[in-house]
């Protein structure tokens, strides 16, 4: 991996900082566990080793990165089981031979997963506008 870096002053600027095996090897380890001591005793390691890995900007780029794409795939495995969900609910709504209580049920259920989604799907249009704020910001930066 090869990175260039540079401060938000523009003058620093660090080539090829790569990350030791041992740190990629945890990179994975990192992003299973919800803090970073966890993982670390997880791993047989130093929680004082960790926290400066964690300040270090290349190991950093890569946990979020890692971060995200898990993110990415718990959030499609979601998708998909509430998209079946969501048939197996319709398909309650429109039997005949369902009673109505579990029809009324089904009803309330897709009601909220549609409210619900509709709120995801407003945060997720904003982050995206942060997101895009934050790059540009940066690129001012960067360029001066």
């Amino acid at each position: 991996m090869r990175y260039t870096i540079m401060s938000t002053l523009g003058h620093t600027t660090i080539e090829d900082q790569r990350l030791s095996d041992e740190q990629k090897l945890f990179l994975p380890v990192l992003v299973e566990h919800i803090y970073p001591e966890q993982a670390a005793r997880h791993a047989g390691l130093d929680d004082r080793q960790v926290k400066t890995w964690m300040l270090n900007p290349v190991f950093k780029k890569e946990f979020d990165s890692l971060r995200r794409e898990s993110a990415q795939r718990v959030a499609y495995a979601l998708e998909q089981y509430a998209n079946k969900a969501v048939i197996q609910l319709l398909a309650i709504i429109s039997d005949e031979l369902e009673n109505n209580t579990n029809k009324l049920k089904a009803i309330d259920i897709l009601l909220k997963h549609n409210i619900d989604y509709k709120r995801f799907e407003n945060h997720e249009a904003r982050l995206f506008q942060i997101e895009e704020l934050i790059e540009e910001a940066k690129n001012r930066s960067i360029n001066g």
